[in-house]
This record gives structure tokens, sequence and C-alpha cells, in this order.
């Protein structure tokens, strides 16, 4: 249950957060815009992700200040891999972790990420095992993302990411 709740904070701070790729010269933010994902664009994600997770290795390597050659380096996998742009790109892994938010690990049943999130305080509220400190701030932190969380838009993207539900689960885990 720990590692699911940890998951799903994460994924939803990684949808609804603001995108960074830090650079010298560049640092970009964008909000989360919700998106009707393609089929293409999930495969083409789903074959990029080893090159970018080794991109984005070298960058934490490279600490706050990374070399603008490896910022660069994101470009030209997104481009590689049939994406516009590396913000195209983000924008397809905001949208996949924000769906993915509201699968249930073990079943593979979807839910409104906001649901999904509700029933975690619910289960965490009832959970002993914690130690208390821990618990509370994981519920604290479950509740403020359910403030910030939106429906999600595009039922269609429900269905597509169920369909790669298990490489997309591997890939971001």
């Amino acid at each position: 249950m720990i590692r699911s709740l940890f998951r799903k904070l994460g994924l939803v701070a990684l949808a609804l957060g603001s995108m960074m790729v830090v650079s010298a010269s560049q640092a970009q933010e964008a909000a989360f815009k919700q998106m009707k994902l393609t089929e293409a664009q999930i495969e083409n994600y789903l074959k990029a992700q080893g090159e970018l997770n080794a991109q984005f290795e070298k960058i934490e390597k490279a600490g706050e200040q990374p070399d603008q050659k490896l910022v660069q380096g994101l470009e030209e996998i997104a481009k590689k891999f049939g994406f516009g742009s590396y913000d195209e790109l983000d924008a397809v892994m905001s949208n996949i972790s924000f769906v993915l938010s509201g699968f249930d690990q073990e079943s593979g049943e979807f839910s409104e990420p906001v649901e999904a999130m509700k029933q975690e305080i619910s289960a965490l509220k009832s959970d002993k095992t914690m130690p208390e400190k821990e618990r509370k701030a994981l519920i604290q932190e479950l509740e403020e993302a359910v403030k910030n969380t939106p429906k999600v838009e595009h039922k269609d993207n429900v269905a597509l990411v169920k369909k790669h539900f298990k490489a997309l689960d591997k890939a971001i885990n």
C-alpha cells in the first residue's frame, strides 16, 4: 500500500506540478494541460523511455547547472521518436502519468485520480501499521493533492493507457 501511495503522489505531482527542464540559459515552466493522447504518442514514448532515462540520469549527475548539450539531448531524443519537441514529449508524459494515477495497481481498475486519492486517504486513516507522524504527513499531502486534481477530460486516454498499462507502469516505475 505504501508503494502505491507514493506512486500516486508522485504521478499526480509529476502531472500537475510545474514541469521544468533545468538549463543555464532557459528555465522553462509549463503548467499541466490535459490533452487527447494517441496510440502513436504512447508507443513512441515507450520506445524513447530507455534513452530518456539515460539522459535524465546524466542531467541529474550534472547537478543544478547541467551542460546545455545534456539538456539539448532531450530535444534530440524527442525528435528521434516522433515528437515535435521535448515540450510535446513532456506533455505526453504528464498526461500518461496523470491517467496512470487513477489505476489501481493490483486490480487494474480505473477511477478518477481524485477518487483514487480519497480511497487511499480512507485506507491510510485506518492503517495502524505506519508510524503516526508518517501517516499524518501522507494524509495531509493527499488531501492537498485532492484539492488541486482535476477530472480526466479525455476519457479515451483511459482506454489507451489501460491498453499499455503494464509497459507504462514498468517504464515509469
